[in-house]
């Protein structure tokens, strides 16, 4: 899945602009929370059938 600025997660953060990615995948953003305006740090995993669980760790 392609992320990007300005979009909407869950109705509750909004993406700024992503701070980091990995070679499999994994992405680090810089959200606001809507409900209170504070800045957060958002991971997200990109899960593949083919990875291991050493590799998600």
């Amino acid at each position: 899945m392609v992320f990007t600025s300005q979009q909407t997660l869950n109705d509750k953060y909004q993406l700024e602009h992503r701070l980091g990615r990995t070679a499999t995948g994994h992405q680090t953003w810089l959200a606001t929370d809507i409900s209170n305006d504070r800045k957060v740090a958002i991971k997200l995993l990109a899960f593949n059938p083919q990875m291991s669980w050493e590799e998600l760790k």
